[in-house]
């Protein structure tokens, strides 16, 4: 695949990538990536 430029070439895997890519291999449960039941704190909570 012909490099983007020269910025892009230390860009590595983003972690959920990474971990379905693992939990493939091993035909495990991928719960790298969900989605929250709950909202997130309010703008005063920061």
């Amino acid at each position: 695949m012909k490099e983007l430029s020269n910025r892009t070439a230390r860009f590595t895997d983003s972690v959920i990538r990474r971990m379905t890519r693992i939990s493939n291999k091993y035909g495990a449960v991928n719960l790298s990536q969900g989605f929250p039941d709950f909202d997130p704190p309010g703008a005063a909570a920061r």
